[in-house]
C-alpha cells in the first residue's frame, strides 16, 4: 500500500543524514518509486505533496551542509501531508484536493507546496509560529482548500501583519538581484551586480537556496533549461555564493530574460499563499 510506504519514507527522511548525498539520493529514488504507485487522477493533491517533497530532497542532496537538518524536517511534514491526502477516499475530500491552492489545476502544485513550506520555515524562524502549526495549516488546507497563509490565520496562529512580513521576506529570498523581476532587460545584458538583496541573519542562507531550487524547477518546467543544466548549476553553486540565475546565465544555459520570466512566475505563485 502506498500509504505505508509514504509514512515509512517520512520516518527515514526524519532520521537521515543531511550531509550524506548518497543517502539523500536513495531517498529520492524511494520517493520516485512511491510516485508511480499513487494515481494522480484520484489523488492530485497527494501527488503535489510528493513532488514538492522531491524538490526539497533535491535541495538536501546538493546543499545538505547548509540547513539540511531543518529542511529534512520540512520534507517529513510534506510526506505526512501526502499520506493524509492518499488516505482520504471520499468524493468530497478529493474535490477539495483538486481545488486547493491553485484554481488552475495541479500543474504548479509541487512548486506551490515547496513555496508554502518555505513560507512556513520563514515564519518559524521569525518566531511567529511553531512547527506543529504548519502541520495544522496543512490539515486545514486538506479539508477546506484554504491557502496556506489563510489557513494559518484561520487557526489563529498569526495575524495579517506578521503573515505579510513573512511574505515580504519570501520575496527577498525569491529575488535574484534587486529589480530583476521588475525590469525587463535585453537578452544579452546581465543586471547590475551592485545591489544584491542580502538576507540577514546569515543562518537563513538555506532559505535563499531553497528559493533557488524552486526557481530552477520553474525554468525546467518551462523548458528554459535542461535537467542536466540545472543539476550542473546546483553543483557549481555550492560554495560560490552566487544565485542560481547567475550560475545558469554564466554557463550559457539561458539568458537573463528567461530568468526574469521565471522570477515573475515564482512571484505569482507566491501570491497564492496569502
Amino acid at each position: 500500500m502506498p500509504q505505508n510506504k509514504i509514512i515509512q519514507l517520512a520516518q527515514r527522511v526524519a532520521s537521515s543524514d543531511a550531509n550524506n548525498a548518497v543517502e539523500q539520493r536513495s531517498l529520492l529514488e524511494a520517493l520516485a518509486e512511491i510516485r508511480t504507485l499513487v494515481d494522480r487522477e484520484a489523488h492530485p493533491r497527494a501527488c503535489d505533496y510528493l513532488n514538492g517533497a522531491g524538490l526539497l530532497l533535491t535541495f538536501t542532496q546538493h546543499f545538505g551542509h547548509v540547513g539540511g537538518v531543518q529542511i529534512l524536517g520540512v520534507v517529513a511534514t510534506v510526506l505526512e501531508a501526502a499520506h493524509m491526502h492518499v488516505s482520504k477516499e471520499s468524493t468530497e475530500s478529493r474535490s477539495a484536493s483538486t481545488n486547493a491552492i491553485l484554481t488552475g489545476g495541479t500543474q504548479w502544485g509541487a512548486v506551490q507546496v515547496a513555496n508554502d513550506m518555505l513560507l512556513g520555515q520563514i515564519l518559524i524562524r521569525k518566531g511567529y509560529i511553531v512547527e506543529e502549526q504548519v502541520k495544522e495549516a496543512v490539515e486545514l488546507q486538506a479539508s477546506s482548500g484554504a491557502r496556506f497563509g489563510e489557513a494559518l490565520m484561520k487557526l489563529g496562529a498569526l495575524d495579517w501583519p506578521k503573515l505579510e512580513e513573512g511574505l515580504r521576506y519570501q520575496d527577498a529570498c525569491r529575488n535574484i538581484v534587486e529589480g530583476v523581476a521588475e525590469t525587463q532587460r535585453p537578452q544579452s545584458t546581465p543586471p547590475t551586480m551592485t545591489k544584491r538583496i542580502e538576507l540577514a541573519p546569515a543562518s537563513d542562507s538555506e532559505l535563499k537556496l531553497m528559493s533557488d531550487v524552486l526557481l530552477g524547477e520553474i525554468l525546467l518546467r518551462n523548458s528554459l533549461v535542461t535537467q542536466e543544466q540545472l543539476e550542473s548549476a546546483l553543483v557549481a553553486q555550492r560554495g560560490s555564493g552566487m544565485r542560481i540565475g547567475e550560475v545558469l546565465v554564466g554557463m550559457g544555459a539561458c539568458p537573463w530574460n528567461d530568468i526574469n520570466y521565471a522570477v515573475q512566475l515564482q512571484g505569482q505563485l507566491r501570491r497564492y499563499a496569502s
